[in-house]
């Protein structure tokens, strides 16, 4: 059985020295990570999910249990991890083509899910690929605009 996490915190934050290779500097500008806490206090705590900020004021939400999604203190936690994360690094001008394709190369290497999330209005069922394929690389494109606005 799994454990239940019940407490969360914005544990740390990352520069692109810390977590990228040479390769993946211009695809990520920082990292924060967002640890859940089970009730028992023996038990170790866990990531619940990592929130990167990319160039152009975007960001990427990894899921590291999807459990906590729609969990509202995770949810606030994301959105102060993306305050604080533009406070940290600022923000680049919108990415150029070769940026795009170096953060969709970053992204497939270190995400484990996709960066959509249900409510975003893509058809999954009609449209979805499989993460990390050709036409997973081509939905995020075709739907990158949507990174700036989303809320998980």
């Amino acid at each position: 059985m799994e454990k239940e996490l019940v407490s969360f915190e914005n544990t740390h934050m990352e520069s692109p020295a810390e977590i990228a290779d040479d390769a993946d500097k211009d695809a990520v500008l920082g990292c924060m990570s967002i640890d859940g806490y089970p009730a028992d206090e023996n038990l170790s705590g866990e990531v619940a999910c990592r929130v990167w900020a990319l160039p152009g004021g975007k960001f990427l939400t990894d899921w590291h249990d999807n459990r906590y999604r729609l969990n509202k203190a995770v949810l606030e936690l994301v959105e102060d991890s993306k305050r604080r994360l533009s406070e940290a690094f600022g923000s680049d001008p919108a990415p150029a083509t070769d940026r795009e394709s170096a953060m969709l190369d970053w992204m497939f290497r270190n995400a484990r899910s996709c960066p959509f999330s249900d409510g975003c209005g893509i058809d999954f069922d009609a449209e979805c690929k499989g993460f990390g394929t050709d036409g997973c690389r081509d939905c995020v494109l075709k739907n990158i605009a949507a990174y700036g606005s989303r809320t998980d």
